[in-house]
């Protein structure tokens, strides 16, 4: 992931916006983040996609539980959302066209885009974390934990990509607020929509341990959130055949980053197969096509 480095056969596509961050100054720890109780997710399946999964790092524990995770885009993982870029404008892949869930996920993974706000409470980043183990052991998921590697104090120069448009998806989440010191889990609940006439089971809140083996998995649905920019990986504690582990998630080997960006100060457009810059707040060029 790319972080705190200085500037440096035509289609015809929908605007495409991003704000141009500068994001500097000491940041303190934000509030307590408000929102719906969100939940640990649980499946028996791994999520369906075409965007290839990343692989954690695994244990050296020959029944150590195997890990996946895919990264969506925004808060509904449809798509639409917000991401800091820190390559040059000039540098950036073209958006799709087709701003699908995985051609979204894909340019988001080729120009190293960091999450960025989706909500008003703050940025985000949205995993979705399969766990199965590699034999017919069961293993016992123990706890899940998230680790602060880095809150920013410095400049980050990119462009704030934004991707409007919405649909509800019902998943089970886990709600993490990364500006607690240490993180911690504000809520959780089997659907994300859920409101306290829902059905209980709807409104569960996550509770280890649960159990994993090679023929059954569980999947975790991971909403982070911040108010500042943190850079950031999460660790699963398990026990097999009485050996304690644990196995890190992360982006590809590097932690994740998510920064809000309401500190920006120069948009981008993507808009005829081209970017431009455009002051921060000109409307007329945000929404020129």
């Amino acid at each position: 992931m790319a972080r705190r480095t200085d500037p440096a056969g035509k289609r015809k596509s929908r605007p495409v916006t991003i704000r141009a961050a500068w994001i500097a100054g000491s940041c303190a720890v934000a509030a307590a983040i408000a929102g719906p109780l969100l939940a640990s997710a649980l499946s028996g399946t791994s999520p369906a996609t075409s965007v290839p999964a990343a692989p954690s790092k695994t244990s050296t524990i020959p029944q150590a539980p195997k890990i996946s995770v895919r990264q969506l885009s925004g808060l509904l993982g449809d798509g639409t959302g917000s991401w800091i870029v820190t390559k040059p404008m000039q540098d950036l892949s073209p958006f799709p066209a087709e701003a699908s869930e995985s051609a979204v996920e894909q340019w988001v993974a080729k120009n190293n885009a960091i999450d960025s706000d989706t909500v008003k409470s703050g940025a985000v980043t949205n995993l979705v974390v399969t766990v199965q183990g590699q034999s017919s052991a069961q293993i016992v998921l123990t706890d899940i934990d998230f680790v602060v590697v880095h809150r920013g104090s410095s400049t980050i120069h990119g462009g704030l990509v934004n991707n409007e448009g919405a649909g509800p998806l019902t998943f089970r989440y886990v709600q993490v607020d990364l500006d607690s010191k240490p993180p911690k889990i504000t809520g959780s609940s089997r659907n994300y929509f859920a409101g306290p006439s829902a059905p209980a089971w709807q409104r569960t809140p996550v509770r280890f341990p649960y159990y994993v083996s090679g023929t059954s998995t569980e999947t975790f649905n991971i909403l982070a959130y911040t108010d500042s920019d943190v850079t950031w990986y999460a660790e699963i504690l398990w026990s097999v055949d009485g050996k304690n582990g644990d196995t890190i998630i992360n982006n590809n080997g590097k932690p994740f980053e998510t920064a809000v960006a309401s500190r920006a100060n120069t948009e981008y457009q993507f808009t005829d197969n081209r970017w431009k810059a455009c002051p921060k707040g000109d409307a007329s060029c945000a929404n020129s096509g």
